[in-house]
């Protein structure tokens, strides 16, 4: 095992390549774009409208059960 001032790693004699230990601690923290949910925040209610959109026409319902149902 080689050992740096900073980073520690071990490579074995049969490998082509080196594992190498990576630190990510500088990142930012994870933020969404500004604009995420302008482009996003009606998704749900699009999909909801299109799964709900019927075509009356194929329906197939008469004069008398349209009749029924006002009375009832």
């Amino acid at each position: 095992m080689k050992t740096s001032s900073a980073l520690s790693y071990e490579k074995h004699p049969g490998a082509i390549y080196t594992s190498r230990l990576l630190s990510f601690d500088n990142l930012p923290e994870p933020k969404n774009s500004d604009n995420y949910y302008e482009q996003n925040d009606n998704i749900i209610s699009i999909e909801c409208s299109e799964f709900f959109q019927i075509d009356i026409s194929q329906l197939k319902i008469s004069d008398k059960d349209q009749i029924s149902e006002s009375e009832g």
